[in-house]
Protein backbone atom coordinates (compact mmCIF):
# COMPACT_ATOMS: atom_id res chain seq x y z
CA UNK A 1 0.00 0.00 0.00
CA UNK A 2 1.47 3.31 -1.07
CA UNK A 3 0.91 5.83 1.70
CA UNK A 4 2.46 9.88 1.68
CA UNK A 5 4.18 9.34 5.44
CA UNK A 6 5.95 5.47 4.12
CA UNK A 7 9.20 7.34 3.14
CA UNK A 8 8.58 10.55 6.33
CA UNK A 9 8.70 8.22 9.44
CA UNK A 10 12.12 8.88 9.89
CA UNK A 11 11.81 12.25 9.45
CA UNK A 12 8.29 12.67 11.62
CA UNK A 13 10.27 11.03 14.62
CA UNK A 14 12.86 13.59 14.65
CA UNK A 15 10.45 16.04 14.93
CA UNK A 16 8.07 14.62 17.84
CA UNK A 17 10.83 12.61 19.33
CA UNK A 18 9.04 9.23 19.27
CA UNK A 19 8.91 6.17 16.88
CA UNK A 20 6.08 6.33 14.58
CA UNK A 21 4.02 3.66 13.02
CA UNK A 22 1.26 3.50 10.12
CA UNK A 23 -1.51 1.50 10.93
CA UNK A 24 -3.30 2.25 8.05
CA UNK A 25 -3.92 4.59 5.13
CA UNK A 26 -6.45 6.27 7.88
CA UNK A 27 -4.04 6.56 10.99
CA UNK A 28 -0.95 6.85 12.09
CA UNK A 29 0.72 5.99 15.96
CA UNK A 30 2.99 8.33 17.02
CA UNK A 31 4.55 7.03 20.35
CA UNK A 32 2.04 4.66 22.54
CA UNK A 33 -1.18 6.88 20.73
CA UNK A 34 -3.12 6.47 17.43
CA UNK A 35 -4.02 9.35 15.12
CA UNK A 36 -6.43 9.57 12.37
CA UNK A 37 -4.88 11.29 9.47
CA UNK A 38 -7.14 12.35 6.44
CA UNK A 39 -6.25 13.76 2.84
CA UNK A 40 -2.41 12.99 3.93
CA UNK A 41 -3.73 15.53 7.25
CA UNK A 42 -1.94 13.96 11.15
CA UNK A 43 -5.21 15.26 13.10
CA UNK A 44 -4.13 15.55 16.70
CA UNK A 45 -6.44 18.42 17.27
CA UNK A 46 -8.49 16.93 20.98
CA UNK A 47 -11.05 18.93 22.75
CA UNK A 48 -11.54 22.67 23.24
CA UNK A 49 -12.90 25.22 24.79
CA UNK A 50 -16.11 26.68 23.43
CA UNK A 51 -14.66 30.17 22.51
CA UNK A 52 -11.69 28.43 20.62
CA UNK A 53 -14.06 26.07 18.99
CA UNK A 54 -16.37 29.11 17.72
CA UNK A 55 -12.91 30.67 16.49
CA UNK A 56 -12.04 28.43 15.18
CA UNK A 57 -14.84 27.11 13.23
CA UNK A 58 -14.89 30.51 11.96
CA UNK A 59 -12.05 30.71 10.38
CA UNK A 60 -12.16 27.28 8.77
CA UNK A 61 -15.95 28.85 7.23
CA UNK A 62 -13.53 32.01 6.09
CA UNK A 63 -10.75 30.41 4.37
CA UNK A 64 -12.82 27.78 2.66
CA UNK A 65 -14.79 30.89 1.06
CA UNK A 66 -11.63 32.88 0.54
CA UNK A 67 -9.39 30.24 -0.48
CA UNK A 68 -7.67 32.04 -3.94
CA UNK A 69 -4.25 33.04 -2.93
CA UNK A 70 -4.51 36.97 -4.60
CA UNK A 71 -2.01 39.70 -5.59
CA UNK A 72 -3.10 41.33 -1.79
CA UNK A 73 -1.24 38.43 -0.51
CA UNK A 74 2.07 38.64 -2.44
CA UNK A 75 2.25 42.21 -1.71
CA UNK A 76 1.64 41.53 2.62
CA UNK A 77 4.16 38.60 2.14
CA UNK A 78 6.95 41.13 1.17
CA UNK A 79 6.07 43.34 3.73
CA UNK A 80 6.29 40.56 6.70
CA UNK A 81 9.13 39.29 5.07
CA UNK A 82 10.97 42.06 3.90
CA UNK A 83 13.88 41.15 6.58
CA UNK A 84 14.72 37.32 6.08
CA UNK A 85 17.38 36.22 3.72
CA UNK A 86 15.92 33.24 1.93
CA UNK A 87 19.39 31.83 1.07
CA UNK A 88 19.28 31.05 4.69
CA UNK A 89 15.87 29.17 4.46
CA UNK A 90 17.01 27.22 1.88
CA UNK A 91 17.36 22.76 2.57
CA UNK A 92 16.27 23.76 5.96
CA UNK A 93 12.94 22.80 8.18
CA UNK A 94 10.32 25.20 8.09
CA UNK A 95 7.03 25.23 9.72
CA UNK A 96 4.12 27.30 9.26
CA UNK A 97 2.23 27.94 12.35
CA UNK A 98 -1.70 28.59 11.98
CA UNK A 99 -1.08 27.89 8.46
CA UNK A 100 -4.50 28.74 7.64
CA UNK A 101 -5.01 27.88 3.49
CA UNK A 102 -0.89 27.95 3.60
CA UNK A 103 -0.67 31.20 1.45
CA UNK A 104 2.67 32.30 3.38
CA UNK A 105 3.98 29.30 2.54
CA UNK A 106 2.92 28.56 -0.87
CA UNK A 107 4.41 32.03 -1.71
CA UNK A 108 7.64 31.30 0.18
CA UNK A 109 8.18 28.05 -1.96
CA UNK A 110 8.50 30.06 -4.93
CA UNK A 111 11.31 31.58 -3.10
CA UNK A 112 13.10 28.84 -1.51
CA UNK A 113 13.70 25.24 -1.86
CA UNK A 114 13.62 24.05 1.90
CA UNK A 115 14.08 20.33 2.98
CA UNK A 116 10.94 20.01 4.35
CA UNK A 117 7.36 22.27 5.23
CA UNK A 118 5.51 21.89 8.17
CA UNK A 119 1.87 23.25 7.94
CA UNK A 120 0.31 23.06 11.29
CA UNK A 121 -3.59 24.72 11.77
CA UNK A 122 -6.47 23.58 14.04
CA UNK A 123 -9.00 24.50 11.19
CA UNK A 124 -10.63 22.90 8.76
CA UNK A 125 -8.57 25.51 6.35
CA UNK A 126 -5.74 23.26 6.50
CA UNK A 127 -7.48 20.76 3.83
CA UNK A 128 -7.38 23.64 1.36
CA UNK A 129 -3.46 23.96 2.14
CA UNK A 130 -3.35 20.25 1.04
CA UNK A 131 -5.00 21.05 -2.47
CA UNK A 132 -2.17 23.93 -2.38
CA UNK A 133 0.34 21.17 -1.82
CA UNK A 134 -0.07 18.12 -3.56
CA UNK A 135 2.51 18.45 -6.07
CA UNK A 136 5.06 18.95 -3.61
CA UNK A 137 6.05 15.47 -1.36
CA UNK A 138 8.35 16.97 1.65
CA UNK A 139 5.23 19.17 3.70
CA UNK A 140 4.23 17.38 6.36
CA UNK A 141 0.09 18.47 7.28
CA UNK A 142 -1.09 18.52 11.16
CA UNK A 143 -4.41 19.31 12.51
CA UNK A 144 -3.75 20.58 15.94
CA UNK A 145 -3.97 23.24 18.46
CA UNK A 146 -1.22 24.93 19.14
CA UNK A 147 -1.31 25.18 22.89
CA UNK A 148 -0.98 21.42 22.64
CA UNK A 149 2.03 21.02 20.07
CA UNK A 150 4.32 17.94 20.47
CA UNK A 151 7.38 18.58 18.90
CA UNK A 152 10.61 18.29 20.11
CA UNK A 153 13.40 20.88 21.23
CA UNK A 154 14.81 22.67 18.38
CA UNK A 155 13.79 20.48 15.59
CA UNK A 156 12.55 23.42 13.20
CA UNK A 157 15.31 25.83 11.82
CA UNK A 158 12.49 28.42 11.14
CA UNK A 159 8.83 29.41 11.84
CA UNK A 160 6.92 31.85 10.88
CA UNK A 161 3.12 32.57 12.49
CA UNK A 162 1.73 35.29 10.70
CA UNK A 163 -1.46 36.96 13.07
CA UNK A 164 -2.61 33.70 14.89
CA UNK A 165 -2.03 34.19 18.41
CA UNK A 166 -3.75 37.36 19.01
CA UNK A 167 -6.77 35.36 18.62
CA UNK A 168 -6.23 33.11 21.29
CA UNK A 169 -8.70 33.40 24.74
CA UNK A 170 -5.53 33.52 26.83
CA UNK A 171 -3.70 36.31 27.72
CA UNK A 172 -0.65 34.41 27.55
CA UNK A 173 -0.85 31.11 24.98
CA UNK A 174 1.08 28.42 26.10
CA UNK A 175 1.54 28.03 22.38
CA UNK A 176 4.13 30.54 22.35
CA UNK A 177 6.24 28.46 24.36
CA UNK A 178 5.58 25.62 22.58
CA UNK A 179 6.84 27.49 19.33
CA UNK A 180 9.98 28.62 21.17
CA UNK A 181 10.26 24.90 22.22
CA UNK A 182 10.49 23.24 18.63
CA UNK A 183 12.63 26.71 17.21
CA UNK A 184 14.31 29.79 18.29
CA UNK A 185 14.39 31.37 15.00
CA UNK A 186 11.36 33.09 13.34
CA UNK A 187 8.34 35.54 12.58
CA UNK A 188 5.33 36.38 14.54
CA UNK A 189 3.18 39.36 13.55
CA UNK A 190 0.05 40.10 15.99
CA UNK A 191 -2.72 42.20 14.30
CA UNK A 192 -3.43 43.78 17.94
CA UNK A 193 -3.07 46.93 19.96
CA UNK A 194 -1.15 45.89 22.64
CA UNK A 195 -2.61 48.52 24.70
CA UNK A 196 -5.39 46.78 25.25
CA UNK A 197 -3.30 43.85 27.67
CA UNK A 198 -1.41 44.06 30.77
Amino acid sequence: MSYYYNDKLNFLENIFGKKIKIKDKNSIIIGDKEYSTANDIIIMNESQSNNNFNTVASFGEEWNTFSQITSEHFHEFDLYFNQIDFNTLDNKILCDFGCGIGRWSKILSTKVNYKYLILVDLSDSINVARQYFYENDNVIFIKCDLDKLKFIENCIDFFYCLGVLHHFPNKYPTAISKIHHSCKTGLIYLYYDLKNRS
